[in-house]
């Protein structure tokens, strides 16, 4: 269908199509779908009514029952919308692992509507209230999946209302790391250098890894993404992540201690620990599922020998090692909890303790001292008697 003179010109800007109006003697823009100058051309056509209107108000009513009729031609497939998604060059990059989840959210989606909801087009913001409302997720997981379905139909639907935006977050209470203190540190080390009975991923790296969270403070991004550039003969100098998009990049310096040194591997060029920074890059639960399996096994280790806890019947691997309960309160955050716990209790000032590990006020620093009974004993004991 050829579009009549008078009914808009197509233009292009940057890497879109419009279809440009004049109305009234000014100039009016309307985004098309199409990503080649042809089918812009043929999506254009279907606003040919528009060479008609005489006043603004017919004009909008043209656009609006033009874009219904591309809107009611152009909507996807519930089952083929994800294969579009995955296929637009104007979604954002993502790894393997959040692509699958991406996709495992969309299928969960689409599966609790009604049999009558065919194609995206039929999807109304009361079946989305409706499915968000019978969830019953963490505000983790919920949140999850509200932003990757908004993602999904932002990259789909451009042209329509989003009928997941009014959803609101669920607000996120993050569970505080209990600090590895002296003897559970020590237990952890145990344990991935060779304890713990079962394979470690590459065990060699782990066992770096878990030194150089444990004697810089380092979060777990910056410690598996250690470069060799920035491991000097005395100290390691770095820019954390976190500080870097906050704050736009303030090094910070920390002393390597000898147990750390005494483990560090040849020096080399590029990642310290290249297998766990490929690893880490293509989804960090690659490196924090391992790592967990050996901090569990170890704590339940240490508090079964001291007395703290009693094993419950639990499944077994394989070997007939007997699966841990998983430890919550302990992970790989514990490490930079114990390392400006004990920073702290040496009387390291908490502005420096701050600078050490890269936070950004002391406020912060302090949330993450947990100071020993034997600390608290001494404070008391110092107060004068009366």
């Amino acid at each position: 269908m050829a579009r009549r003179k008078g009914a808009g010109s197509v233009v292009q800007k940057g890497k879109y199509f419009y279809i440009r109006f004049q109305s009234n003697g000014k100039s009016k823009f309307t985004r098309l779908k199409s990503s080649t100058r042809e089918a812009a051309e043929l999506e254009a056509s279907k606003y040919n009514a528009t060479a008609e209107a005489r006043s603004a108000e017919e004009f909008a009513l043209f656009i609006a029952r033009a874009r219904k009729v591309i809107e009611e031609s152009e909507a996807i497939g519930l089952q083929d919308a994800f294969e579009a998604f995955r296929g637009s060059a104007l979604r954002p990059a993502c790894g393997t692992e959040q692509m699958a989840r991406h996709k495992a959210h969309w299928l969960e989606f689409i599966s609790a509507l009604p049999p009558s909801i065919k194609k995206t087009g039929d999807i109304t913001a009361g079946l989305v209230e409706n499915f968000f409302s019978a969830l019953d997720y963490s505000a983790r997981s919920f949140n999850a999946r509200l932003k990757s379905l908004r993602l999904i139909w932002r990259i789909l639907e451009r042209d329509r209302p989003n009928p997941f935006k009014d959803i609101p977050l669920k607000k996120e209470i993050p569970a505080a790391k209990k600090e590895f203190d002296r003897e559970t540190l020590q237990a952890v080390f145990r344990a991935v250098d060779g304890e713990y009975p079962l394979k470690v991923f590459h065990r060699d790296e782990m066992r770096v890894l878990f030194r150089v969270l444990a004697y810089t403070g380092m979060r777990l991004k910056d410690g598996c993404l250690l470069n060799w550039k920035s491991v000097g003969r005395d100290y390691i100098v770095v820019i954390p992540e976190k500080t870097k998009v906050r704050t736009g990049g303030r090094p910070v310096k920390v002393p390597i201690h000898p147990e750390l040194a005494a483990v560090l591997p040849k020096r080399s060029s590029g990642p310290v620990l290249p297998v766990l920074a490929r690893a880490y890059e293509s989804g960090r639960s690659n490196v924090i599922k391992p790592a967990l399996r050996v901090i569990d096994w170890a704590v339940v280790k240490w508090r079964m020998e001291n007395g703290e806890l009693k094993i419950k019947k639990r499944s077994k691997h394989a070997s007939g090692v007997a699966r841990p309960e998983r430890q919550k309160e302990y992970g790989l955050h514990s490490f930079r909890h114990g390392f400006i716990t004990f920073c702290a209790e040496a009387g390291v000032p908490l502005d420096q303790v701050k600078d050490i590990v890269g936070q950004h006020s002391v406020a912060v620093t302090r949330i993450y001292v947990h100071y020993s009974e034997e600390t608290r004993k001494k404070v008391i004991a110092a107060l004068p008697g009366y």
